[in-house]
């Protein structure tokens, strides 16, 4: 089964990882390969469901799984694209 296996509502299991404010476990997800960029039938993925439409987390709130997930993407995004940095 894949990592970015989908249920019936389209989501993975990052998703609902995100749904439910599961910090570490989205990390294990993503560590594994789970893909940020994967989106469930409403057009949602694990970054806006952690900023504006899951349960935040017990014990810390809802920022830590945004700037994680935030932190992630970016990473992502920066690794594909050439910089024009001068060094």
């Amino acid at each position: 089964m894949s990592i970015d296996a989908v249920d019936n509502k389209g989501c993975t299991p990052l998703i609902i990882a995100a749904q439910y404010g599961q910090t570490m476990l989205a990390g294990f997800l993503m560590g594994r390969g789970a893909r940020l960029q994967i989106t469930d039938k409403e057009g949602d993925n694990a970054l806006h469901w952690a900023a504006f439409k899951g349960k935040p987390p017990s014990c810390c709130g809802r920022h830590e799984l945004c700037n994680f997930l935030w932190g992630k993407s970016i990473q992502s995004r920066c690794l594909k694209q050439p910089t024009n940095r001068l060094v």
